[in-house]
C-alpha cells in the first residue's frame, strides 16, 4: 500500500512533457489508468485472501454458544 501511495504522487512527471501513446492518449491518462488497474488488482487480492471468511450471523451464533445462551435451532 505503501508503493501504491508513492507511485501515487507522480512527481517525476510534473515538469517533462511525455508524448502521447497511440498519438491520442496523454501519458498521464495512461498512468492513471494503469495506477487504478494496480490498485484495483492489490484491493482484490487483498479481500480474497487476507478476509476473515466468518458470517457475522455465524460468528454471532458461537458467541453465543460460548455465553451458555440459547440459539436459534435450540
Amino acid at each position: 500500500m505503501l508503493i501504491m501511495t508513492a507511485l501515487h504522487v507522480d512527481f517525476w512527471t510534473w515538469q517533462t512533457l511525455h508524448p502521447f501513446l497511440w498519438q491520442w492518449l496523454p501519458f498521464e491518462v495512461w498512468y492513471r489508468a494503469l495506477l487504478t488497474l494496480l490498485c484495483t488488482a492489490l484491493f482484490w487480492v487483498l479481500s480474497r485472501y487476507l478476509w476473515p471468511d466468518v458470517d457475522p450471523v455465524e460468528l454471532k451464533l458461537i458467541e453465543q454458544e460460548e455465553e451458555g445462551r440459547p440459539t436459534f435451532d435450540d
